[in-house]
């Protein structure tokens, strides 16, 4: 949306939207900041849960890659809103953002590799106890 509001100057000498570029400029500005502050919400939300877990241990599995893409997308968004607005909060808060990531991607490299080279990645539980759920009714069955 931050993008949005920026490239609405273009539609300046349109026939018919150039009279509604900052109506169009204001709206974009206006729906990137919520869109933001929900991304926020949601980054303080995954963090509180996964400390809560944390202390319990988080097994490890394919779906903590779900973690890297809407972090890597609100710090994007982060570096556009320091870009666009200059404020040294945001900078700063971009840069954290943005080890944080390199960090969470690399415990999730890590572990993806710690499991494909045991073997542990591939195991999938649920198969292996309806397979001994059968045995045992066709143990019961004789």
């Amino acid at each position: 949306m931050f993008l949005l509001s920026q490239q609405s100057v273009l539609l300046k000498g349109h026939a018919v939207l150039g009279e509604y570029y900052t109506v169009l400029s204001g709206v974009a500005w206006v729906t990137g900041i919520l869109l933001w502050g929900l991304g926020a919400w949601w980054l303080l939300l995954a963090l509180g849960v996964t400390a809560h877990y944390a202390k319990q241990g988080i097994p490890f599995n394919l779906g903590c890659w779900g973690y890297t893409f809407p972090l890597g997308v609100f710090t994007l968004a982060s570096f556009k809103l320091a870009q666009l607005t200059s404020i040294a909060v945001f900078s700063s808060l971009s840069l954290g953002l943005l080890l944080l990531l390199a960090g969470v991607w690399g415990v999730v490299m890590t572990k993806t590799l710690q499991g494909v080279w045991s073997g542990r990645l591939f195991v999938a539980p649920f198969l292996q106890n309806n397979q001994s759920r059968s045995e045992e009714k066709k143990e019961k069955l004789s």
